[in-house]
This record gives structure tokens, C-alpha cells and sequence, in this order.
């Protein structure tokens, strides 16, 4: 929800709390969203569409959009078939070519929609930090989702010294 905010094309945004294997509705919210009464269900996860299938019956969503390679191709009104194997952005790009008839060539880098607020935070937070306003920074994250085939920290932290030596920027 976070990242969706400020984007111009997006009227509003309703997250929703995951437990391990299924949504928590408290307090009505199931029959909120059902009086909603959405036209359409976007499952974009693709690994696994169940969960999102499931509350997509719950609330009585007749177009339910997923990714059909996983199974239950019976509960998909619209199935998608990513090209594999790509990034996970680009398994969601290739579901919004599919629906609305666009090439799937757009960049893969998201936009970011940061208001005044968001800017001043983090002019703050980088002072605080000691970095000077000229000052190239690059900030990096050395985890992965996967359990297997992560490169070592090792392997990051010298890749990562490598790149300070020749570009000169400060690394975070």
C-alpha cells in the first residue's frame, strides 16, 4: 500500500493482513469488501493463487485474473501465462499486457510518487547519516526471498568494496 501511494491512477488502496495461509477479517471487514462489490480480482502472485482465489469467491468477484500455471485453471475467468523465467515484476507486466492489449516493454523500474513530506524526511535522515547533498550514495539490500542460490555475504561485500574503489560513492 505504501508504494502505491501518490500514484495519480490509483483511487484507493486496501490492504489486507495475511496470516500464514489465509486472510484475517475482523470486525465485518468480509462483508465490507463484499459490499464493495468489486468487478474484478487481479492474483498476482505467481507462485501460488489459491489465497487470492479463495477471497475472490468469499467476495463474489466474477473476474478473477490469475496466473494458470500453477492450477486451478477452474477458478480463473481470465488466465495468464507468464514467460519464464523473469523477474516478478515482470510476471505482473505480463498480466497487464494481457488485459489491456499493450506490448509488454515498459521498464521494469517502479515509480515512486514521494510528496513533500517524504522528501524533507529524507534530507533529514541523510544529514543524520553525514552525507554531504553532492555526495553519490548506493544503497543496496544482500538478501533474497530464495533459500538456495544467494551469493554468499562475502561474495556481496567485495563486489560491493569493488564498486566504491571505481565510482567513488559512499555504499549503505
Amino acid at each position: 500500500a505504501d508504494i502505491l501511494y501518490g500514484n495519480t491512477a490509483i483511487r484507493e488502496v486496501l490492504p489486507l493482513l495475511k496470516s500464514d495461509r489465509r486472510y484475517d477479517f475482523k470486525n465485518g471487514a468480509l462483508k465490507h469488501l463484499r459490499d464493495l462489490e468489486f468487478d474484478a480480482l487481479l492474483c498476482t502472485c505467481a507462485r501460488r493463487a489459491w489465497p487470492e482465489l479463495a477471497l475472490a469467491m468469499k467476495l463474489r468477484i466474477p473476474n478473477r485474473v490469475a496466473y494458470a500455471h500453477r492450477g486451478l485453471s477452474g477458478l480463473i475467468t481470465h488466465p495468464v501465462y507468464p514467460h519464464h523465467p523473469a523477474p516478478f515484476p515482470a510476471y505482473f507486466r505480463d498480466m497487464v499486457s494481457i488485459l489491456t492489449g499493450q506490448s509488454p516493454e515498459w521498464p521494469l523500474r517502479p515509480a515512486v510518487y514521494p510528496d513533500l513530506e517524504d522528501c524533507e524526511a529524507a534530507e533529514k535522515l541523510w544529514h543524520e547519516f553525514g552525507y554531504k547533498s553532492s555526495e553519490k550514495v548506493i544503497a543496496g539490500f544482500v538478501t533474497g526471498r530464495q533459500p538456495r542460490g544467494i551469493w554468499p555475504v562475502d561474495w556481496f561485500g567485495e563486489t560491493l568494496q569493488s564498486v566504491q574503489k571505481i565510482s567513488g560513492c559512499r555504499i549503505v
